[in-house]
């Protein structure tokens, strides 16, 4: 039996896997009966939704898992605190104009603590201001020494 090219029609013997004249693949054709064949039974498939392949569990982001780390609640308070002692040590060591020692007016006559001189109403001697000044240092530097006691138990 000879192979016929489909593509060309050029009759090649049987043995041939190549066509001869145009060299096309040369593929064996069988005829089937249709009344020895079988019909294909075809069964039924049911369609089954597949899983997702990353299955999550939906979890909120910042409501109940998230909790604030105690030494960075720990660190921004004592910043806090640090930039407040600042503000108010600044605003003490800074004298304003009206706080100068020939301008600051008492409510009535009193004796210097250092000298024991009179003063006259209304002004304040460069002892006095200066023993004010101090005593305003002692102070920040307690409050200080306590703000640090508290944050470190001693």
């Amino acid at each position: 039996m000879k192979k016929s090219c489909q593509n060309c029609g050029y009759e090649n013997a049987e043995k041939d896997k190549f066509c001869r004249k145009c060299g096309t693949k040369l593929v064996e054709i069988k005829k089937i009966d249709k009344e020895k064949s079988e019909p294909l039974e075809k069964e039924p498939v049911e369609y089954k939704k597949p899983e997702p392949i990353n299955k999550r569990e939906k979890t909120p982001i910042l409501k109940d898992n998230y909790e604030i780390p105690s030494k960075m609640i720990l660190g921004i308070s004592f910043v806090a605190l640090i930039i407040s002692i600042a503000a108010i040590s600044s605003a003490f060591l800074v004298s304003p104009s009206s706080l100068s020692a020939s301008t600051v007016k008492t409510e009535a006559l009193a004796n210097d603590s250092v000298t024991g001189e009179k003063v006259a109403d209304g002004t304040i001697t460069d002892s006095a201001y200066r023993e004010f000044q101090e005593s305003k240092k002692i102070l920040l530097l307690e409050i200080k020494l306590l703000i640090i006691q508290f944050l470190f138990h001693i």
